[in-house]
């Protein structure tokens, strides 16, 4: 697979990622044949880059199956989306369905462990959020799946990851979406999002398991192992371990998937 600049695509290449809007569709599905009216859309929609499965539109080369499902991924970013407007709008959330999202996640990995991770974080501006905070918790789902974590670890990491960057709800959107570089005083807006983050969900500590770790989580997301990160440049002795070491075993890899509740995408 190759990730090209949209104005170097050519008619007949095949997409090997779809790209979705904030509410889980697909603006374009994986597999689909690239046609000029694709790429004028993309174009209009300010996509810089697409991910073909090859660069000769002569080789037809169907994408690789992805670690989760179409549907597992599509719900998820809907979910995720909804949260955070949730979030913005009330302060609260529904930490069933983010528990339930979470599930699928690891129910999928654990299922499909022979397929390989399809990124979509294609940056739809103000829907980008959604998709990576997606991508954010299959990455981590499957690196807790490698170091062996627990079950109740792996959900909490996946929760986890899921909310990482919901401290986005308190920067203004023409910040988030803004195409050009941002200046000193927008960065150091950007820059509070991980400690907005960790308060939120200290907030909601009546309704989230393991606040604390999740609080955590989010708000050193962007720490750095030399101390060059942010909030607060802290270095790797300092950052807390993931997720709880004290209920962590490498001895109790789980062996079966979380139990799969009834979807929540299902109504």
């Amino acid at each position: 697979m190759i990730r090209l600049p949209v104005k170097k695509l050519k008619k007949g290449m095949i997409i090997a990622q779809s790209i979705f809007n904030n509410h889980g569709g697909s603006f374009l599905v994986r597999g689909s044949a690239i046609t000029g009216k694709y790429i004028r859309q993309l174009k209009k929609l300010g996509i810089p880059t697409v991910t073909v499965t090859s660069s000769d539109p002569r080789f037809h080369l169907m994408p690789p199956d992805d670690v989760v499902q179409e549907q597992t991924r599509i719900d998820a970013i809907r979910h995720v989306y909804d949260a955070f407007e949730s979030v913005r709008l009330s302060g609260r959330l529904d930490s069933d369905v983010m528990q339930d999202v979470a599930d699928h996640i690891l129910i999928d990995l654990i299922d499909r462990p022979e397929n390989l991770v399809q990124l979509t974080d294609i940056r739809l501006h103000d829907t980008y959020t959604f998709a990576h905070s997606v991508n954010v918790a299959i990455l981590s789902a499957m690196l807790g799946l490698h170091c062996h974590y627990t079950k109740k670890d792996l959900q909490i990491l996946t929760l986890g990851a899921l909310l990482h960057d919901l401290g986005k709800v308190d920067v203004p959107a023409e910040i988030l979406t803004k195409d050009q570089s941002l200046t000193t005083e927008e960065f150091d807006i950007i820059k509070q999002h991980p400690e907005d983050g960790a308060r939120r969900i200290h907030a909601m500590d009546y309704r989230l398991p393991a606040t604390s770790i999740l609080a955590a989580i989010a708000r050193e997301h962007h720490e750095h192992i030399d101390g060059s990160g942010y909030p607060r440049g802290v270095k790797s002795p300092r950052s807390s371990p993931s997720p709880t070491s004290t209920t962590r075993s490498r001895a109790s890899a789980p062996t079966s998937a979380p139990t799969r509740r009834t979807s929540p995408t299902t109504s």
